[in-house]
């Protein structure tokens, strides 16, 4: 199955309030890792 058939699957309830704080979590992990790359491609060290 494509993947978006799979997101487009209704989620049981008690999965539902988990994969929304997971879905906010990996937003923030995929910022925190642009701005990492960021670093990297200006050369600057943490």
């Amino acid at each position: 199955k494509p993947k978006k058939e799979f997101r487009m699957s209704p989620l049981p309830a008690c999965l539902w309030s988990y994969s929304v704080i997971l879905g906010e979590d990996l937003q923030t992990y995929q910022a925190e890792g642009d701005e990492v790359e960021a670093k990297h491609e200006t050369g600057e060290q943490d």
